[in-house]
């Protein structure tokens, strides 16, 4: 992926991943009711069809209906759609191994609005690359933390340009070159 240009804020959130109930996407539809009319969601991704129905339903009740859409995505359209957001929610409630959503994210220089609950606490910074908030406090915390990314462009800014320093330093070549001094390291202990 790369950079893109921010448009000015127009509250379009945007969820990518597995649907799945451990990845939050209830908090982030529940979140609209706390934000302004204009809020939409778009949920990318596939996963267990008794959940997305579930989904559905939620995103169907008054003050949700018409503000969330579902849909999937190619990979190599992916980056057109993270460009069209102004911010990208990641709230799982699970201890992810990972989370590369972020990072795809910060790539294309898009603020993300995160959990920071397993993997992704490696590298997500609360005020300095994302805005962290506790999904246990539920969908009202998440809406606080969109609120405030929405009313202050220095901070989206701030996280943009931090966003892109930690998709950096986290590339592949990174990760292979980190895993390659630590087999070599391995290889050279008296326990091999």
């Amino acid at each position: 992926f790369a950079a893109a240009p921010r448009p000015e804020w127009r509250s379009r959130l945007l969820f990518v991943g597995r649907i799945d109930p451990r990845k939050g996407i209830d908090l982030a539809i529940e979140a609209l009711r706390s934000l302004p009319d204009a809020a939409t969601l778009t949920v990318i991704g596939d996963g267990a069809a008794e959940q997305l129905a579930e989904l559905r339903r939620l995103a169907g009740e008054p003050g949700l209906a018409g503000r969330v859409s579902f849909t999937r995505s190619d990979r190599d359209r992916l980056q057109e759609l993270y460009a069209d957001a102004d911010a990208v929610l990641f709230p799982v409630r699970w201890q992810e191994p990972w989370g590369l959503v972020p990072l795809e994210a910060m790539t294309v220089g898009v603020p993300v609005v995160a959990s920071g609950r397993g993997g992704s606490a490696e590298y997500l910074r609360d005020r300095s690359n994302c805005l962290i908030f506790d999904p246990d406090a539920g969908p009202g915390a998440l809406a606080a933390a969109v609120r405030e990314l929405g009313s202050d462009p220095a901070l989206r800014e701030r996280l943009r340009e931090a966003g892109f320093e930690t998709s950096a330093g986290l590339s592949v070549e990174a990760y292979d070159e980190a895993i390659e001094a630590l087999l070599a390291e391995v290889a050279r202990s008296p326990w091999a």
